[in-house]
């Protein structure tokens, strides 16, 4: 009878001993589950505000602040096929043309800043 007693007392005991020990590590679980999700939310916010930062309004309107303005031509410089060591494309309306290395060669290496 002492025994059964006994043998009772250890198993209620090895519970309660293994149940405080799951609810310990719920409690971690909780924990880390409430910093992830603020970890998350604020990734989530960061991506808004780079997002926000590259949009090519806030760009040009920051360009503007500074006094930049858009240019007239545009210049396109890729690396050259063959002999050549430029190959620079222009166009007064924004779209790639001709290329242009004997002007380059015989104007002494390239467009200057205009």
């Amino acid at each position: 009878m002492v025994l059964a007693v006994g043998l009772m007392f250890g198993s209620l005991l090895t519970s309660a001993i293994l149940h405080g020990f799951l609810a310990s590590g719920q409690t971690d679980i909780d924990r880390l589950d409430v910093e992830l999700q603020s970890e998350r939310t604020e990734l989530a916010n960061e991506k808004l505000t780079l997002a926000n930062l590259q949009s090519p309004d806030r760009i040009a309107r920051a360009a503007a602040r500074i006094g930049m303005v858009p240019a007239e031509r545009q210049h396109w410089i890729s690396a050259a096929n063959g002999d050549e060591t430029i190959v620079t494309r222009t166009s007064a309306d924004g779209d790639p043309t001709t290329d242009e290395v004997s002007e380059l060669a015989s104007n002494g290496g390239g467009d200057r800043a205009e």
